[in-house]
């Protein structure tokens, strides 16, 4: 029910499921199809795939007896698309961000925020500078969060 949940927004936002890793979803933007707007696309995405875990989480954990989070990681960049999989060094640095995200979070590359920009819905914290693994040096990654009146009650059900 969650991958199935997941899937369907990242497909009603114009994402490729590429494949699923376990419990994670490796998807992709822009392919295909060529989208102006995939950078805010898969932003919004993330979001509604936080939100309706954040709806579903209380009956996820009366069946199964875990309270489930995700932490979602986002990068734009180019990559090899096989006719099996997407490889590339943007696919693991999107891994690598999600693993630097706390539960519950959408954390993201400053390519992905620059290529995002003010699109309807989204804000951006201030980055934080993290050393990814596989990666030198320190990367500014900034966590997304609802924008609007919206934005605390979104924020407060994500993080719940």
């Amino acid at each position: 029910d969650y991958l199935t949940d997941m899937s369907d927004i990242i497909m009603e936002d114009g994402g490729t499921v590429d494949k699923y890793e376990g419990d994670a979803i490796v998807a992709f933007w822009n392919a295909p199809l060529s989208q102006a707007d995939h950078a805010a696309r898969a932003c919004l995405a993330a979001l509604r795939c936080q939100r309706k875990l954040a709806e579903r989480r209380q009956e996820f954990q009366e069946r199964t007896g875990a309270e489930l989070f995700m932490r979602i990681g986002l990068h734009t960049g180019d990559l090899v698309r096989t006719e099996d999989d997407v490889l590339g060094g943007v696919v693991n640095k999107a891994a690598r961000i999600a693993a630097a995200a706390a539960p519950g979070e959408i954390r993201l590359s400053e390519a992905t925020r620059l290529m995002a920009g003010e699109a309807q819905g989204l804000a951006f914290d201030d980055p934080v500078r993290v050393a990814l693994k596989g990666f030198e040096g320190e990367h500014a990654l900034h966590r997304l969060v609802w924008r609007g009146p919206e934005a605390a009650q979104e924020a407060a059900a994500c993080d719940a």
